[in-house]
């Protein structure tokens, strides 16, 4: 029994010198080769060890550290300062530093049917960062097949293209990556261009019974190619009315602008239970979570029936179980505050389109008038921008048409305030503007305090028109429906040659959809400022109306 204990005794320091070896620590066993060490001599406080350890850690990347005694005096305590060794053999693995000029990895990004915020989640889920690493200059409709440029902060391109092409390859590609020294902003774009085909256009048939069908289809195509002229030279001529489009109060069932009208009123437990309702048109499991919390109130339950993908509602339902009903405002800060600006600004927006229509139906259409808003060096850059947060960016100023100053202006100079603390308003519209305000109960010129913050907004000013910029529309016939007209993923597969993969040529339609008789298509390319929606631009060519029903469901 005691030769057990002398072996056993003997055994264990060993095991524990083994241990420090394979550990993570600071040590001399992860120096690299013939790495230079620097000695600090006489450290004999614990403390100050400590925080020059803390120092090397964090100040200077790729060394280590360890404490040693003096070659001199074995009681003096000494430290060292040495090259970490780049090899995976030892030690935690250090993520290598990049020079100041490529900090920032610059790349195009393609997405299908998902939006900006949900893509750049995914993306940073797969290369396991946060989203805040990523930063875009403006959103993209989920609806379209989209092409922006995105930076991330210290990411490795090669790493980046692995993961996405492994992972997110149906609906995200990413190429044409760069390296530059600064990372993007909201707001860093003039504008946006667009491809929109419109498919099975026709104007119908050719009356009288002896016109043989030939002869009609010939008839409709130029009768369509002469329409289309007429539409496309008044669109050039006179734009469009610059009103923000329906997927700015979302496309859901639940209008996004209805959720930040109840936060301005502060009914917070009303806004949280529409973030919380069933859709319809939703994923089964989404459906089952949502309808099983309405039905039942259970927190838990729900929050194990909720799928991943759900990350707001499952932050608002945590954040219930936390605070409780009785402080519905502290669970609403839990949603990004991306999305809490979102909210409150598409109620600003329904509230524009309101206040626009009332100027072009009491007041002249075709031009300006004494009263209206223009900007002082009527520079475009300083109209709202595409998602800008209002707090980093300050207001033009702005001026009050005379009669005398209205010859020296078009319709185009035109602004009109979305509503806040800061902006000013026009003498002519400043009581249309406080009976759409007492209408819906709230007060956001006046409103500088709030349990909401993201509730308390300067306003901005907005272009009443748009001018289409760059328009060109191609008469297009196509015998597939799943045919791709816009020839948008090959585009980006010739402009970005480190691109991830080839792509498919439909939307995730069927493989080989049965040919059927020509049609016709219409392949629009335009280019709008920031901020301004393509979807406006085709209603006006089209001729379409949005009425308030389509804009309240």
């Amino acid at each position: 029994h005691q030769q057990q204990q002398q072996q056993q005794q003997q055994q264990q320091p060993q095991r524990k010198n083994n241990k420090r070896k394979r550990g993570g620590g600071n040590n001399r066993d992860e120096k690299a080769k013939d790495s230079p060490i620097f000695e600090i001599p006489n450290m004999s406080s614990k403390e100050i060890r400590t925080k020059v350890h803390q120092v090397v850690r964090i100040h200077l990347k790729g060394y280590g550290s360890t404490t040693g005694v003096s070659k001199d005096d074995p009681n003096v305590k000494t430290m060292q300062i040495f090259k970490m060794s780049s090899s995976r053999g030892g030690g935690k693995r250090r993520r290598r530093t990049r020079p100041a000029t490529h900090r920032y990895v610059h790349f195009t990004l393609q997405k299908r049917n998902v939006d900006t915020m949900s893509c750049i989640s995914q993306i940073a889920r797969v290369v396991r960062r946060t989203p805040k690493t990523f930063a875009f200059a403006g959103t993209k409709d989920r609806r379209a097949v989209t092409f922006q440029r995105v930076s991330a902060f210290d990411v490795d391109h090669g790493r980046l293209k692995s993961a996405v092409r492994k992972c997110l390859n149906r609906t995200v590609k990413v190429g044409s990556f760069e390296y530059k020294p600064e990372g993007l902003r909201l707001g860093d774009l003039t504008g946006n261009k667009f491809t929109v085909v419109l498919r099975n256009v026709s104007l119908g048939a050719a009356s009288g019974d002896e016109v043989d069908v030939k002869q009609q289809e010939q008839q409709e195509n130029m009768m369509i190619q002469e329409t289309v002229q007429k539409a496309v030279e008044a669109i050039r001529k006179k734009g469009f009315i610059n009103y923000f489009g329906l997927q700015r109060f979302g496309t859901g069932q639940v209008p996004t602008w209805q959720i930040g009208l109840r936060i301005l009123k502060k009914d917070y437990n009303t806004a949280i239970g529409m973030l919380l309702m069933p859709r319809k048109h939703e994923k089964k499991d989404a459906e089952t979570a949502r309808k099983l919390f309405r039905d039942t109130g259970d927190i838990e339950k729900t929050l194990r029936e909720m799928p991943k993908f759900m990350h707001l509602e499952a932050s608002l339902l945590k954040a219930l179980r936390e605070y409780g009903s009785s402080q519905a405002v502290q669970a609403l800060i839990r949603i990004p505050r991306s999305m809490r600006l979102m909210y409150i600004h598409s109620f600003q927006s329904y509230m524009w389109n309101q206040i626009v229509s009332v100027r072009l139906n009491k007041f002249d259409a075709d031009k300006a008038v004494s009263g209206d808003l223009v900007l002082v060096n009527g520079d475009e850059n300083d109209v709202e921008g595409e998602e800008e947060e209002e707090d980093l960016r300050a207001l033009p100023k702005v001026k009050v048409l005379s009669e005398e100053d209205v010859a020296n202006y078009t319709i185009f100079d035109v602004v009109v305030p979305t509503l806040g603390t800061d902006v000013e308003l026009p003498p002519h519209l400043a009581e249309e503007y406080k009976k759409i305000q007492d209408g819906f109960g709230v007060d956001l010129i006046n409103t500088t305090k709030h349990s909401f913050s993201e509730a308390v907004v300067t306003g901005s000013y907005r272009k009443m028109l748009c001018k289409v910029q760059e328009f060109e529309c191609e008469v297009l016939k196509y015998t597939r429906d799943d045919e791709n007209l816009a020839d948008a993923e090959s585009r980006f597969e010739k402009v970005s040659q480190d691109s991830t993969s080839n792509l498919p040529s439909s939307d995730d339609g069927p493989e080989n959809s049965a040919a059927t008789a020509p049609k016709c298509a219409l392949k629009l390319r335009f280019t709008l400022p920031s901020s301004s929606y393509a979807t406006q631009a085709v209603r006006e060519l089209m001729k379409q109306t949005v009425g308030r029903r389509q804009i309240d469901k």
